[in-house]
């Protein structure tokens, strides 16, 4: 099961091919003018935009330390508004590049390319991430560095329920009104459809978008609320607002954690597959090459086992899989073992909307898109 990828419905429509207007930067390669050297960064801030925890901040206090350095977040989990941000010329470093968003971030000239021969850990990096089609432009140009990967279960508290749903369909049941939280994502949908048992998910017939539909109506209106991030899921769960976050992430235990809650996670019985993330540097960067010299700290073997094992999620680093936390060691590194072709790269890890070009009689990316927004206008 893949964590949610969230398609809000910021600029949704410009996404589809190349985003909203407004001003882009620079998109040449960083780090192509010559060595990064960390040491020219000392007071430098690199300001953050994507998922919490994965700019690294936590694993990274002695870099910070020894370049008074400070990593400065914002944390979203919609896209659409990140991509926004940076179009409109927000001045961020750093920012998360899920895969399944990649190619419309790179479409939409967010991004910008990476010079891999300045990152020196990259030959040590799984190939079934750092080679994968998701993050190439069309010239093979590398656009973000895979700084983690796995699966994406629900996550719930113990002390308010003990033997949580494995199916979004028991969820629909008034019992469990008001006691689940969830991302204000089309996603679900998909979700949904193959529980229905409908193989082609995302492509469906309007007949089976219809049952569909019907079926997402009756799961948001039944939620407690739509949760921001996972950081905002987790403050749901400790507090008792909600039993159970939909569409969770096994971070959220770390992150729960440290506010003195224990919270678990199961997984759903239909399986969608994995997820990767990761970390670009925006068009808008102030701050590139510094941003580079950081991704390069991040990927080195011991910082990628600690940002893995406090994600815990897989480590794109082969080097670091034995310095794992026990929390961490539940993934089957043969899958991203080896490059495979970009048709098996989406079978891997598989987009939960379908494209806007569907075959005839099928539903696409803006029917979905238009249909969630019906959806969520109800609430």
């Amino acid at each position: 099961m893949h964590r949610w990828q969230l398609i809000g419905i910021t600029c949704a429509a410009a996404l589809l091919a190349t985003a909203c207007t407004g001003s882009t930067g620079t998109t040449s390669a960083v780090g192509a003018s010559g060595s990064v050297n960390p040491a020219s960064c000392k007071g430098v801030t690199l300001r953050f935009i994507g998922l919490a925890g994965e700019d690294g901040k936590a694993v990274t206090k002695a870099f910070q330390a020894k370049y008074h350095m400070k990593i400065s977040e914002t944390n979203v989990a919609d896209w659409p508004t990140a991509i926004s941000a940076i179009k409109v010329g927000q001045p961020y470093d750093l920012m998360t590049v899920p895969m399944w968003y990649a190619q419309r971030m790179i479409a939409a000239r967010v991004v910008r390319p990476l010079d891999t021969s300045k990152l020196t850990e990259w030959s040590n990096l799984f190939p079934g991430l750092a080679k994968n089609s998701l993050i190439l432009g069309k010239s093979g140009t590398v656009y973000g560095a895979p700084i983690a990967w796995g699966d994406g279960p629900f996550v719930y508290n113990p002390k308010l329920v003990s033997n949580p749903p494995t199916s979004l369909l028991e969820l629909l049941k008034p019992q469990w009104k008001n006691k689940y939280v969830l991302f204000n994502s089309d996603a679900v949908m998909d979700m949904l459809a193959l529980e229905d048992g409908y193989k082609s998910a995302p492509l469906l017939t309007k007949a089976q978008f219809a049952v569909v539909t019907k079926q997402a109506t009756t799961l948001v209106k039944n939620a407690q609320a739509f949760t921001t991030s996972y950081q905002d899921g987790t403050d749901r769960l400790v507090s008792g607002d909600a039993a159970i976050d939909v569409t969770g992430w096994e971070a959220m235990v770390n992150f729960a954690k440290a506010k003195g809650t224990a919270l678990k996670y199961g997984f759903y019985k239909t399986d969608q597959g994995g997820w990767f993330d990761n970390l670009g540097i925006p068009v808008t960067a102030t701050h590139a090459d510094c941003a580079l010299a950081y991704i390069n700290y991040i990927l080195q073997s011991k910082n990628e086992a600690a940002l893995a094992t406090s994600l815990v999620s897989g480590t794109s680093n082969r080097e670091a899989v034995s310095s794992v936390g026990k929390s961490d060691r539940i993934y089957n590194y043969s899958a991203i073992e080896h490059i495979v072709t970009p048709q098996q790269d989406l079978a891997q890890f598989p987009d939960p909307a379908p494209p806007n070009s569907v075959p005839s009689g099928m539903m696409n990316f803006q029917d979905w898109s238009n249909a969630w927004q019906d959806i969520t206008a109800g609430r």
